[in-house]
């Protein structure tokens, strides 16, 4: 009998669907991201209460994304 795994559903704010949306390189390198690192990301976006901080946040975690980093990951491995 195996252990059922507690995962958390992926729910991707409106703004980030958008941005991904309308950057085909950005949705394909996030997909590729690991579940916890895509929820990461989403409840980084989906935290921020003023849409200047969801915009700011939405700016810095594109380049993040590209280089397949997670939210608090300091340096990038090699692919």
């Amino acid at each position: 009998m195996k252990p059922q795994k507690n995962t958390k559903e992926l729910i991707i704010p409106k703004a980030l669907k958008a941005v991904l949306q309308k950057k085909p390189e950005l949705q394909s390198h996030f997909k590729q991201l690991a579940p916890y690192k895509q929820r990461e990301y989403a409840e980084h976006i989906q935290s921020a209460k003023r849409d200047t901080t969801k915009q700011a946040r939405l700016e810095k975690i594109q380049a993040m994304i590209l280089k397949r980093m997670g939210l608090n990951q300091s340096c990038p491995k090699h692919f």
